[in-house]
C-alpha cells in the first residue's frame, strides 16, 4: 500500500476501503492524518487498481456521440397487425384490412381494372413495386393473390394486402423493376396497398341478361338510335325501333 497508509492493520484497510466521501476523510483523520494532503494521498490508495480504460463521466460524455431524434430500426418502422386482417381464402394465405370504403359493385371476370399499387416486403416494408396500372382480370396479367384481392373491392376502395409466397412470386421471386426499388427474394411474403380507382364490367350476352336487364338496354339502344335518325321522318324512327326491339327480345 506504501505511504502513508503504512502502519495500518489490515482490519483498518478493510474498514477504509468500505468508506467514501467526507465519512472516509473522518476516519483517516482519526486515524492521525490531519493533513489534507496525506488523506488525499491515502484515498489514491485505497481506490481499487483500474485494470482497463474507463472514462470517468466527464471523459464518457466528451467520448459519447452527439444524440439525435429517435430513428428506430427497420424492423421497428414496420409493424404489420395481421390479427385484424380478414382471410379471404380461409388458408392464411391472403389477408385484407380495408383502409377506405368504396362503393359500387366488385369487379368480376373479365373486368378491366386500374389499379394504383404499391408493392413491400412483408419483412421490412421495402418498396418493391409502385405505380398505376390497367389490367384485364383473368389473363394472368396479375399475381395470383392480387388478383382475387382486387375482385372482393368496390370502385374507389384502399385496402392492404398480405399474400404469402405463394400468393405472391412463389420460389423464383422478382428482379428489381427499376433504380429505387428493391428485389423480391423467392419465397418472399409481400404487402400489396392497393385502391381500385375504376372497373370497366365486361359486356354482357343478351342471353346472359334477365328481362328487366334486356328491357333496360333495350330503352338505351332505342334513344340512341332514335338520335341517329332525321326528326322530321318519324315513319322512319318507329320501324327501326320496332325492329331492334324484336332482335333484342328474341336473342
Amino acid at each position: 500500500m506504501g505511504g502513508v497508509l503504512d502502519g495500518l492493520s489490515e482490519a483498518d484497510l478493510s474498514r477504509l476501503r468500505c468508506l467514501e466521501g467526507s465519512s472516509l476523510h473522518e476516519a483517516l483523520r482519526e486515524l492521525g492524518l490531519t493533513k489534507l494532503g496525506d488523506r488525499l494521498r491515502a484515498v489514491q490508495a485505497l481506490a481499487p487498481p483500474r485494470t482497463s480504460f474507463q472514462p470517468l463521466p466527464e471523459e464518457r460524455r466528451a467520448l459519447s456521440p452527439p444524440r439525435t431524434t429517435f430513428q428506430p430500426l427497420a424492423q421497428e418502422r414496420w409493424a404489420l397487425d395481421r390479427e385484424t386482417m380478414d382471410d379471404v381464402c380461409h388458408d392464411g394465405g391472403l389477408l385484407k384490412r380495408v383502409m377506405r370504403e368504396g362503393d359500387g359493385p366488385t369487379p368480376s371476370i373479365p373486368s378491366k381494372v386500374k389499379l394504383r399499387c404499391i408493392g413491400r416486403l412483408a419483412v421490412d416494408g421495402r418498396r418493391f413495386e409502385s405505380g398505376v396500372s390497367v389490367a384485364a382480370l383473368g389473363e394472368g396479367m396479375l399475381i395470383r393473390g392480387l388478383e382475387r384481392g382486387v375482385l372482393t373491392m368496390r370502385r374507389g376502395e384502399t385496402a392492404t394486402f398480405v399474400f404469402r409466397p405463394e400468393y405472391a412470386y412463389g420460389l423464383e421471386g422478382k428482379p428489381a423493376a427499376c433504380g429505387g426499388l428493391v428485389d423480391v427474394p423467392g419465397g418472399a411474403s409481400v404487402v400489396y396497398e392497393v385502391e381500385l380507382i375504376s372497373l370497366e364490367a365486361p359486356k354482357r350476352e343478351a342471353w346472359e341478361m334477365s328481362l328487366d336487364e334486356r328491357l333496360d338496354e333495350v330503352s338505351s339502344q332505342t334513344s340512341r338510335s332514335a338520335a341517329l335518325l332525321h326528326p322530321a321522318c318519324p315513319l322512319l324512327a318507329r320501324p327501326a325501333m320496332a325492329l331492334l326491339v324484336l332482335g333484342l327480345l328474341l336473342k
